[in-house]
């Protein structure tokens, strides 16, 4: 992980001052080293983090021709590959990094060169002709991009919108559409707009061409997702051999996430995907696997599970801690106290709003595994995107059956699934009776906000279990979490690795179908399968979802933050509403969906860290006024 940034245009500020704050901002991504370069109306910057040991070089590159510079945020899986080709073609690299292989592919291909790309990665090429810059940013949206039209002409881009910000030619101001969405519909990070107004994320698998008078363009350059859209069904039966190929796809890059010179340690979330991540990092120890040297004499793992976790997360995370082995289980149960301490930097380290406290788990975990001078996770994220097992997914996997007019399978699949889905029919039920029909957002927002947004509605892929997860990856479910997980790691300078985000493991689980997730009861198939005689039995069987109040824990902070002055102005709520609606959540008649309480309190705390005043990181969000 490393931090970028930049712009495009002239403007009246010298571009060395610009450069110099954008800088400062993105110091915890790359604490290691910093570059930038202003030549005429381009300027880029570059901020390093290095957990390999060998040397990138300086960044911003220069092409040898001196016409393109290049800032580069990523790890390349198939670099040698593509240098092997290149090579080919008379390119010659004067070092062994996957930086000059970049900058090479784009003089080489142009565009092309990004579909080419295996891997993580956010760039941005400068054009000293044309006076240009592209950004790209890889397929599954790992590494953050992000960018800003300024009244000046000039356009500014960078890792993270603080970057921005500190650019000085971006105003503080809240996009509105993007707080309606979140506060209406618990959504975010699933189209161009972000929380700040004027400041737009570029979106994974696409480009974008900055013009120095101040235009952007912006496409996709992959094909990928809808071609995955597209294939509705047809494939072939998860059986051993679709088995043997998944686990050998995953332990490939699994190993490629282990190659590291810095301390390497396992995020334990509690969910299935990093449990058999964890298990199977352990069995590389346990048969001496060349990579295992990475990790030191045993697999450090960390986990921090919140008051109200999932019994089976907590199940999963206690058989690690009790099944000895290679791994060393470090287990955190925060309390209220220590979230009302950590409320602040927490907020801040987000950047933005987040749909609901589950991501301070995960801070938590990166904090600690930093504090043990750890520089490099392993986290499951994206197993649960690949291969979901929530109730509408066993739903839409039995429609597809029935399109396919595969009637006895159907049938069989159908009487399998009355068992989770009575169980998931019920959890509903009980909640709605313990907890009464309740209220949604609608009624908690101002009444000319919500009139304005009244037309936003929220797309729902239900055409078919491929379409939909295709549409969860790319733009949906896993974007959330990986801009979260970006954030953490970037807080704490930890490089952040996900080996389930692998374009070859994606095209394993394409080749199957729906049986790869659903098999007689269980979900997530083919991870309880692969986990089989490594996950501890108590943590592959299925449990039902707690029914508690997941926030009692952190109702004190949000009963100060409700009861405020600053919380009262805000024009995107009815605040007589929001504290009569949660006095009643506290005396027993709690909203249906009590996280939108949750992003009620989180949007004041951005608000107040973010809009209402310069970005200091002094002023205190809880207990300010």
């Amino acid at each position: 992980m490393c931090g970028i940034a930049g712009y495009a245009g002239a403007a009246p500020e010298p571009g060395e001052h610009v450069l110099a704050r954008m800088v400062a901002a993105l110091r915890s991504r790359g604490p290691d080293g910093d570059g930038a370069l202003v030549l005429g109306g381009l300027g880029l910057a570059h901020t390093r983090l290095s957990v390999v040991g060998r040397t990138d070089g300086p960044q911003p590159l220069r092409s040898p021709d001196g016409r393109y510079l290049l800032v580069f945020d990523g790890e390349l899986e198939n670099w040698r590959d593509l240098r092997a080709r290149l090579e080919d073609r008379g390119h010659r690299f004067a070092g062994h990094t996957d930086i000059e292989v970049v900058l090479a592919a784009w003089q080489q291909w142009g565009l092309s060169a990004f579909n080419r790309f295996k891997g993580a990665f956010a760039l941005a090429v400068g054009d000293l002709e044309s006076g240009t810059v592209v950004l790209a940013r890889d397929l599954f949206g790992i590494r953050p991009l992000h960018y800003a039209q300024t009244t000046t002409g000039r356009v500014v881009f960078a890792s993270a919108p603080a970057a921005l910000l500190a650019s000085g030619a971006v105003p503080r101001g809240t996009d509105g559409t993007a707080v309606y969405r979140y506060l209406r519909f618990g959504v975010h990070d699933d189209t161009e707009r972000t929380f700040f107004g004027g400041v737009r994320r570029l979106l994974p698998g696409h480009f974008a061409v900055l013009e120095p008078a101040g235009r952007v363009r912006t496409a996709e350059y992959t094909s990928v997702p809808e071609t995955l859209r597209g294939l509705s069904g047809g494939s072939g039966a998860y059986d051993g051999i679709a088995r043997s190929a998944l686990l050998r796809t995953l332990n490939a890059s699994l190993r490629r996430g282990l190659v590291s010179d810095v301390p390497v340690g396992v995020m334990l979330s509690g969910g299935l995907g990093s449990a058999t991540l964890a298990a199977l990092v352990d069995r590389l120890m346990g048969d001496s696997d060349e990579h295992a040297r990475y990790l030191g004499r045993r697999q450090e793992a960390y986990s921090v599970l919140l008051p109200g976790a999932d019994p089976a997360s907590c199940r999963r995370v206690d058989g690690f801690a009790r099944g000895g082995g290679a791994s060393r289980v470090h287990r955190f149960r925060p309390s209220p106290e220590e979230f009302r301490a950590d409320i602040d930097a927490f907020v801040r380290a987000m950047e933005e709003p987040v749909a609901s406290p589950s991501s301070y788990a995960q801070y938590r975990a990166v904090r600690e595994a930093a504090a043990a001078e750890v520089r490099v996770v392993l986290t499951g994220q994206g197993a649960g995107a690949l291969l979901p097992g929530a109730p509408q997914y066993r739903l839409l996997h039995l429609r597809d059956l029935q399109r396919q007019r595969r009637y006895g399978r159907a049938v069989s699949a159908l009487a399998a699934s009355a068992l989770p889905l009575g169980r998931a029919a019920g959890g509903a039920l009980a909640g709605r009776v313990s907890h009464g029909i309740g209220v949604s957002a609608r009624p908690l927002l101002a009444g000319d906000f919500a009139a304005e947004h009244s037309g936003e509605r929220v797309r729902v892929v239900d055409e078919s279990l491929k379409r939909r997860i295709a549409d969860d990856i790319f733009r949906g479910r896993l974007q959330p979490a990986l801009r979260c997980l970006d954030r953490t790691s970037a807080r704490f300078s930890v490089a952040a690795r996900s080996p389930f985000l692998s374009v070859d493991l994606l095209r394993v689980l394409w080749g199957v179908d729906g049986g790869a997730l659903f098999h007689g009861s269980a979900d997530q198939w083919a991870l309880r399968d692969s986990a089989e005689g490594l996950v501890p039995a108590a943590g592959r069987a299925p449990f039902p979802r707690p029914r508690g109040e997941p926030l009692k824990w952190i109702r004190e902070p949000m009963r100060e933050v409700f009861a405020s002055e600053t919380f009262a102005s805000r024009p995107f709520i009815d605040h007589k509403a929001v504290r009569s609606a949660f006095r009643g959540h506290l005396n027993g008649r709690p909203l249906a969906d009590p996280t939108v309480f949750w992003r009620l309190f989180n949007l004041e705390l951005w608000m107040r860290a973010y809009v209402d005043s310069p970005y200091t990181g002094r002023r205190r969000l809880v207990g300010a006024e």
